[in-house]
């Protein structure tokens, strides 16, 4: 399991929004650095963040997520770009730069839109920019929500042919994730990280898929899908 883990070339990270927001909003700083120590060693690193809405809350002085579907969105759209500017600030210390890309299920769903995702995504990837991808709650309704951010995550891992989807569940996984991922054996797998191979199916992704058949990367070499380990 080690050799297939330390030879992926593209990742998928997904982090929740408990791990980055209100008082644990500088955790930003470790997940940062914990990534930027498998970028710098070449690999190709997209991040799926939560936590657009829950940063936003202090900011609007709401105690509690709005109940509403236009109080999210409008929390929505203000806590994206702290969000965002918050990554960024601390990307700067490696250098690198973030590319945001806001998705909703629906633009999954229709073929020529995703594969525009998938063609941006494989040049923001070529260029070594830094994805980080999050759902686009100012415009998304019940009827186009990929309803968590875990659907997500397994449907940009099937959509850039990623060789492994790491799901961050805690800050001590992140503080983990910066040892390992940072480490001189390269990539490693701490044992509180949850990997999982993505579904071929766009419409229906399970969060934990069973394994399937390689796919073809649109302008890379076809290589098998993501794994999936216990």
């Amino acid at each position: 399991m080690r050799s297939e883990v330390v030879s992926a070339k593209r990742i998928v990270v997904k982090v929740g929004s408990s791990s980055i927001s209100g008082g644990n909003a500088g955790n930003i700083h470790l997940i940062v650095d914990a990534l930027a120590g498998a970028f710098s060693r070449g690999i190709e690193v997209v991040l799926v963040t939560s936590g657009a809405i829950a940063t936003a809350l202090p900011i609007l002085g709401l105690t509690g997520r709005p109940d509403d579907l236009p109080g999210q969105q409008a929390a929505a759209a203000v806590g994206q770009n702290m969000l965002m500017n918050r990554y960024q600030d601390s990307l700067n210390r490696h250098e690198i730069v973030a590319a945001q890309v806001l998705l909703t299920a629906g633009d999954l769903d229709h073929p020529s839109n995703r594969q525009n995702a998938q063609l941006a995504l494989d040049r923001l990837l070529g260029m070594r920019m830094f994805p980080i991808i999050n759902e686009n709650d100012t415009v998304a309704t019940a009827e186009i929500r990929f309803g968590d951010n875990d659907r997500l995550a397994a449907l940009v891992a099937e959509l850039v042919g990623a060789d492994l989807l790491f799901c961050c569940l805690t800050l001590t996984l992140c503080t983990q994730s910066r040892r390992t991922l940072r480490g001189p054996s390269a990539l490693s797998l701490s044992p509180r990280v949850t990997t999982f191979r993505a579904s071929r199916s766009a419409k229906s992704v399970p969060r934990v898929s069973e394994p399937g058949e390689p796919r073809q990367r649109s302008q890379r070499q076809s290589t098998p899908a993501p794994r999936a380990f216990p």
